[in-house]
């Protein structure tokens, strides 16, 4: 009869027990079986942005390191977001002949990532730290002095976090508030002065990701101005000669250079003030031929205007 002891040696014992001769063999359990690896040790050599710096949530992120293994084989890449204590497989990918292995996964969240090979020891955890991306959206990007502008955005990943929205400009201000659970965020704001402005919006830390701003968004704002037209011909107070095709405004007491935009109805178009007048009562604009063109204005009337 064979008896399969754990401590890998092999002998044989004689009994004399009753005339008969038992023969035992024991066989090590710890002896590996031919062709097969007793695995490695996976490690992670780096994690990190394919842009530079902290990853925004969405980007994809590098991940690289190797298993101290003498052949190729399959690791799970997995993660454990910030506050939870399961892990999640993401995916699988296979190291080289040299335990070496690449691939990348998306940045979703802050947390910790490990490499779990087939066959081994897996990875110490590496901390994963995103920043959210904010996406920032106003209601219209021209309004008239007075008229409301609504100002929404979302931060991904969602939850709760502190917003504040900067308004820069003629009247400018900060507007705050804070996200809801799903990341969305709301307000408005009137303005009081016409001009051109840029608003950014700039959401705080949560356990998901660290904050960070939006792109900015231009809205321009328009006041009412009384208009009439003139020209071509002979040179401007600004030192300019007045064409058919010259484009331009003349005003009172706008230095000469200065850049504006003018609305009337549909259409709108960017000048700058080459000219002084019109010294009429209630006129603050006098559009030359080609502006008036532009615009589709008539004799007399009133614009709108971003200065």
């Amino acid at each position: 009869m064979r008896i399969n002891r754990p401590n890998g040696r092999k002998y044989a014992v004689a009994l004399a027990m009753s005339g008969l001769v038992i023969s035992v063999t024991v066989v090590s359990s710890a002896v590996a079986l031919a062709g097969v690896s007793s695995g490695g040790v996976a490690t992670v050599s780096n994690v990190g942005s394919s842009s530079g710096g902290t990853p925004k949530f969405g980007e994809r992120i590098p991940v690289a390191g190797r298993v101290t293994t003498g052949d190729p084989v399959r690791v799970s890449v997995r993660f454990r977001a910030s506050g939870t204590e399961s892990w999640k497989r993401l995916h699988t990918t296979r190291a080289n002949g040299r335990g070496q292995y690449r691939t990348t996964i998306r940045a979703k969240s802050n947390g910790a990532l490990q490499i779990v090979p087939r066959r081994g020891d897996a990875s110490r955890t590496k901390p994963i730290r995103i920043k959210a991306r904010t996406r920032l959206r106003v209601s219209t990007h021209n309004v008239n002095l007075g008229n409301r502008v609504r100002l929404g955005g979302l931060a991904r990943p969602g939850g709760h976090r502190r917003i504040k929205m900067i308004v820069k400009g003629p009247d400018g201000r900060q507007i705050r508030g804070s996200s809801n659970s799903n990341g969305k965020f709301g307000s408005a704001w009137t303005p009081q002065q016409a001009g051109t402005y840029t608003i950014r919006a700039f959401v705080g830390n949560n356990r998901k990701a660290a904050g960070s701003g939006s792109a900015r968004r231009k809205v321009t704002v328009f006041r009412p101005a009384g208009a009439s037209w003139y020209g071509p011909g002979g040179t401007t107070a600004c030192g300019q000669t007045l064409t058919a095709g010259t484009i331009g405004v003349a005003h009172k007491t706008l230095p000469c250079g200065t850049r504006l935009t003018l609305r009337y109805g549909n259409r709108q178009v960017r000048v700058r003030v080459i000219d002084r007048g019109p010294y009429v009562a209630g006129r603050e604009f006098d559009l030359t031929y080609a502006t008036k063109e532009k615009l589709g204005f008539g004799d007399v009337g009133t614009v709108y205007s971003s200065r």
